[in-house]
């Protein structure tokens, strides 16, 4: 790991600790995205290339939301979309799988789920959203800066659920919930953003050798 990701972590795990809910900002967060290595994109600036960082940064999606996946089984079993999502990513990064395909199987998943969010099932729908987010930052990468359709403070502080991110919807679905409603547990949330960064984080930049 270079000096620079271990510095943002180090900035992440400070206001993982002072912050109310034990959270962890999306501008600090995609610092330390940043941090995992660069957003390649072919000349046209609108596709993403497949390197270091967004493999990293995909493994990191898959590696965080693959333990939620029983909160989808409890209510949704046997459908395995959630599954298929980490399982398609995975594949588009070795070739196996094209990005039509991917691309496919995460907008109609995604798009089915629009419809399914209700109180009773929030936790499968958080994991279900976070599995989708991980296939589209296979496909794109994540939105790590500000550009014609999006604001700097779209960028940091997101109102718009199509633009909240991967660890976003994992660490709801692990601590009970959003913050603002009940069920969540700052104590479970903070365990998240510690593990993100201690363990998920360091792993994702292990595996791909610079």
């Amino acid at each position: 790991m270079n000096q620079e990701l271990q510095q943002m972590i180090g900035k992440a795990k400070g206001e993982v600790v002072k912050d109310p809910d034990h959270g962890l900002s999306f501008g600090t967060r995609k610092d330390v995205l940043r941090a995992l290595g660069p957003v390649l994109l072919e000349a046209d600036g609108r596709v993403a290339v497949i390197g270091r960082g967004l493999i990293r940064r995909t493994r990191l999606c898959v590696a965080i939301v693959r333990p939620l996946l029983p909160l989808w089984d409890e209510y949704y079993a046997p459908n395995k979309d959630p599954q298929l999502m980490l399982e398609l990513a995975e594949q588009y990064l070795l070739g196996k799988c094209s990005k039509e395909h991917l691309k496919n199987k995460a907008y109609a998943f995604g798009g089915g789920l629009m419809n399914s969010d209700a109180p009773e099932t929030h936790l499968a729908f958080a994991a279900g959203r976070a599995s989708v987010c991980a296939a589209y930052v296979a496909k794109n990468d994540e939105i790590l800066q500000a550009d014609e359709g999006m604001s700097e403070e779209d960028l940091l502080g997101p109102q718009d659920p199509d633009l909240w991110d991967c660890a976003f919807w994992a660490a709801a679905a692990a601590a009970g919930g959003m913050p603002w409603i009940d069920g969540f547990s700052k104590e479970r949330y903070g365990a998240f953003w510690n593990h993100y960064l201690d363990i998920e984080v360091s792993a994702a930049w292990a595996s791909v050798p610079e």
